[in-house]
């Protein structure tokens, strides 16, 4: 007997379980759309075993689905095949087969381009669409290949939607493919981080990239540079000295032990692993190129990025993305001139807030319909 179709399924890795309740932020707007149009939807869970955050209570979880395709793979070599791409949509075919077209969906939502293979076998005529989870640059490789694009987009037929004009327009340098496939769908945080009054309370937030990918010598050298900015913040005055926050990145796997940075530096603590951050202020923000950046400009908060000769990921921001504010001093002198002169810091602020409208628009309820209902 033949499933009927679902009007849209959500598959997504556990790892983006990161709001407070253990769920996952970027889909939960578009769920709440379905239920207020009484759409027929699906939400599943690829799992994570190294992942701290918890299991989604309200996903369906896909656990054994996902070690079976774990154990095709294995035993299904590719030399029988095109790529790697056909043989994850023949591996996508013959579940539909053996699960009795369950999954069987009009419309299917990815995160990170989970499972695009998998999911156009599993549903040959369906649009596939991965939904931005963190930046895009043009350099991006999960959507852009030295001029070509990626064959887990291209031979899957893969749409994006994004968060704001400002990606849509980066998507649109490669009007050969993208044209027509990219939708400005919206941001799911917005209006929460809109939420809130600005009160500065001189505090530091530093959005770390330590993640195991990164390879020991950048993160080697990433530590270092910390601690020289840390240093250099150390030289002020007490009563001058800012607090500073630590915030590990959500897939840190403990490769750094922060702890030393804490015991050497009194006024450095580590925000802490369940903790989200809020809509709480703070006087200026430090990344080397995190998401974050846009998150705090949108609550009107500057970012300063951390730059060294072989570490050059914060150029993203101030050249790609024409970041407003020129970074032509050291992260203790801007903090100084913030603290000197309110009257400089609120002209940034403005900036910095125009800039973001720019890369985020709120969630669009009829772009999200029009996705589902053509």
């Amino acid at each position: 007997m033949r499933n009927k179709a679902y009007d849209v399924i959500f598959y997504y890795p556990q790892h983006f379980n990161r709001s407070k309740e253990g769920t996952n932020p970027f889909f939960e707007p578009l769920i709440s759309l379905c239920e207020e149009k009484s759409l027929h939807y699906l939400l599943l869970e690829e799992p994570d075993n190294k992942t701290r955050f918890p299991k989604n209570k309200n996903a369906i979880q896909f656990d054994i689905y996902f070690y079976v395709i774990l154990f095709l793979r294995k035993i299904t070599p590719l030399i029988f095949f095109k790529n790697y791409e056909t043989r994850e949509q023949w591996i996508g075919n013959s579940m539909k087969k053996i699960t009795f077209n369950k999954f069987n969906s009009r419309t299917v939502f990815t995160l990170s381009n989970s499972m695009g293979g998998f999911w156009r076998g599993y549903n040959r005529k369906s649009r596939i669409i991965d939904y931005q989870h963190g930046i895009i640059d043009k350099t991006q490789p999960g959507f852009f290949n030295k001029g070509k694009v990626p064959s887990h987009i291209s031979e899957n037929n893969k749409e994006v939607a994004v968060w704001g004009k400002g990606f849509y327009d980066i998507f649109n340098q490669d009007k050969k493919y993208y044209k027509d496939k990219v939708h400005v769908l919206g941001y799911s945080e917005l209006n929460e981080q809109e939420k809130g009054t600005i009160q500065c309370e001189n505090k530091i937030l530093f959005s770390l990239q330590f993640v195991p990918e990164s390879g020991i010598d950048i993160t080697q050298k990433m530590l270092v540079k910390i601690k020289q900015e840390l240093e250099e913040l150390n030289t002020l005055s007490q009563e001058k000295t800012p607090k500073v926050i630590l915030r590990n990145h959500p897939r840190h796997n403990n490769v750094v032990d922060l702890t030393s940075l804490v015991n050497e530096f009194k006024f450095v603590s580590i925000m802490p692993e369940n903790e989200v951050l809020s809509n709480q202020d703070y006087f200026l923000h430090v990344t080397f190129y995190s998401t974050t950046a846009f998150e705090m400009a949108m609550k009107k908060i500057p970012t300063y990025f951390l730059i060294t000769e072989t570490i050059l990921y914060g150029n993203t921001f101030l050249q790609d993305y024409n970041y407003p504010i020129t970074q032509n001093t050291s992260l203790k002198e801007l903090f100084t001139l913030y603290q000197n002169d309110k009257a400089i810091r609120n002209a940034h602020v403005c900036l910095v807030k125009k800039w973001s409208n720019y890369y985020f628009q709120p969630i669009n309820k009829n772009v999200f319909l029009k996705i589902i209902n053509d």
